[in-house]
């Protein structure tokens, strides 16, 4: 994964990721069925981010873009799955601390997301009980964050923050009656308190 990172002194500094994973894997069972499986996965990523640190920690910030796209082909058989899949994710985002006073941070963030699935699998493939999954579903999210952050010494810090996240919906079978169906997004608030010390 080569990355690149550059530097203006004291200011801004820039980073750059990009990454391609191709995992392959075979599994042949010893039983009697003689049970196969092979998947062939590709994945492609990309991240750029610009990041400020103000010159007395009055401000301090970062924006920044992602891309990610993973392919996936799938055979199992006999009395398995077989076909493909593509998951595409592409976001911006940005967080900011802001220097409220000489203890008193206040945290904003927040991250657009889109994230594309489609699916074209068939289950048991030449069974009576043969079934599809047949996904192309799309959502766009926006989560925000925001927190506070008390030095209460110049060793220990207190922090409250609330965000908000989420886990993408998409399609599945029921193994009972091989019909193909549909399942919306999770959604999450977190909220969370810390307490940080250096020794």
């Amino acid at each position: 994964a080569p990355a690149f990172e550059g530097h203006a002194p004291g200011v801004l500094t820039a980073h750059l990721l990009l990454s391609h994973t191709d995992y392959q894997a075979h599994f042949t069972e010893s039983g009697a069925d003689n049970f196969q499986m092979d998947q062939d996965e590709k994945t492609d990523t990309l991240e750029a981010r610009l990041a400020y640190a103000g010159l007395d920690n009055d401000v301090d910030g970062v924006v920044g873009v992602y891309y990610s796209k993973r392919d996936q082909d799938l055979l199992a058989a006999p009395n398995g799955f077989v076909g493909d899949d593509q998951t595409k994710t592409s976001a911006v985002f940005g967080e900011s601390t802001v220097g409220l006073t000489e203890r008193l941070d206040l945290i904003l963030g927040a991250r657009l997301e889109r994230e594309e699935q489609t699916r074209d699998v068939t289950a048991w493939p030449g069974a009576a009980w043969q079934g599809l999954v047949q996904t192309d579903i799309g959502e766009t999210m926006l989560l925000p964050k925001v927190g506070l952050s008390y030095a209460i010494t110049p060793q220990t810090t207190l922090g409250l923050t609330a965000r908000e996240g989420y886990n993408p919906g998409g399609g599945s079978l029921d193994w009972n009656t091989s019909e193909f169906y549909e399942y919306d997004k999770e959604e999450v608030k977190t909220y969370e308190f810390s307490s940080r010390s250096l020794l």
